[in-house]
Order: structure tokens, then C-alpha cells, then sequence
């Protein structure tokens, strides 16, 4: 997980401001970006907040999650 250092009035504006992205069902272990930055999911995901206004590049990559059984 990357941290970004910004001020606390920064904070505050961005989360007034800033936009909120929300992406729900996500399978843990997915990869999701936004610019420059990308995670690798957890089962918590549900979005990314604070993004700031402009024009912003959202990626994705699904984890498919099959079973097999043998009996």
C-alpha cells in the first residue's frame, strides 16, 4: 500500500472536494489502479476516495477463482 504525505487542510479540501470512486464485488487478490498507483485487493475493497478533480486513469484486473474438487 503506498501513503501520500499532505497536509492536513489538503485532507480536509480533498475530502469535501474530491472525488469518490466506488468499486463493489471486486475479487480479493484483483489488482486496481488509479494513474500511477495500483493495489492488490483485499476482501475489504469497496473504492478509493479523495481523488482529485481532473481527469484520472482507472485500470483493473479481475482474479478468477475456480475450485476443483475430486472426489
Amino acid at each position: 500500500m503506498s501513503s501520500v504525505d499532505i497536509s492536513q487542510e489538503q485532507a480536509q479540501w480533498l475530502f469535501t472536494e474530491g472525488a469518490i470512486f466506488v468499486f463493489l464485488d471486486l475479487p480479493p487478490g484483483s489488482d486496481f489502479g488509479i494513474d500511477y498507483s495500483s493495489w492488490e485487493v483485499g476482501e475489504k475493497f469497496k473504492g478509493v476516495k479523495m481523488i482529485p478533480p481532473g481527469i484520472h486513469f482507472i485500470y483493473y484486473r479481475f482474479v478468477f477463482m475456480c475450485a476443483f474438487k475430486f472426489f
